[in-house]
């Protein structure tokens, strides 16, 4: 359906050029695929949509320290990893660039939970304050209507990774606590299309 989609809009591009469509150009249209592969729970024969939409993204515009979005859209390939429990492929990535704070958000909750997941927990926590203090930044307490602001979405990220280091300790009554408020806050998002701007949704099934 999504390259149906991009065909379509590469022949209204072809007929109107003066409209600026532009070629392969609707990064919305790889996003939504790449969704639909990992919520699909599809690894191998995912892994080239996952990479597309980054390849994309980067390639349509290189510099977006600036734009959460795009932030979120160049990590996709590590919100799959985690959806699909892709530990090495996370702990084995290369961190995204220092100043885009929502990306820098992203890998430090996807590391996290891979530390956690193998019994690193001192580095899940150093992982969790990390992702904390990028959530600091001024850029994401803005919202961009109709959807969240991406500091929310980071703060359940937040709590989920929280959770799972108090789980992994064994305190099992405060990780249940700290679940229940993390729902409560997804709970409250708009979700109109949350995985624009919240990555986290698709871990709370795990």
């Amino acid at each position: 359906m999504n390259e149906d989609a991009n065909t379509v809009v590469n022949h209204e591009d072809s007929l109107a050029p003066m409209l600026g469509l532009g070629k392969d150009k609707i990064i919305h249209v790889y996003e939504v695929q790449s969704y639909c592969a990992l919520n699909a729970g599809m690894y191998s024969k995912g892994q080239p949509i996952y990479m597309r939409a980054r390849e994309r993204q980067v390639a349509a515009k290189p510099i977006f320290e600036q734009e959460p979005y795009a932030q979120v859209v160049y990590m996709v390939p590590v919100i799959a990893w985690v959806r699909l429990g892709k530990w090495d492929d996370i702990l084995q990535s290369a961190p995204p660039g220092s100043r885009w704070s929502y990306a820098q958000a992203i890998d430090h909750f996807a590391k996290g939970m891979a530390n956690t997941r193998h019994k690193n927990l001192a580095a899940a926590k150093a992982d969790l304050d990390s992702l904390e203090e990028n959530l600091h930044d001024p850029l994401l307490d803005i919202r961009i209507m109709p959807f969240d602001k991406p500091v929310d979405c980071g703060r359940i990220a937040a709590g989920i990774l929280k959770a799972e280091i108090l789980v992994a300790e064994g305190k099992q009554d405060q990780a249940i606590a700290v679940y229940n408020a993390t729902v409560a806050k997804e709970d409250a998002l708009m979700l109109t299309e949350v995985e624009v701007f919240c990555s986290t949704d698709i871990v709370l099934e795990l």
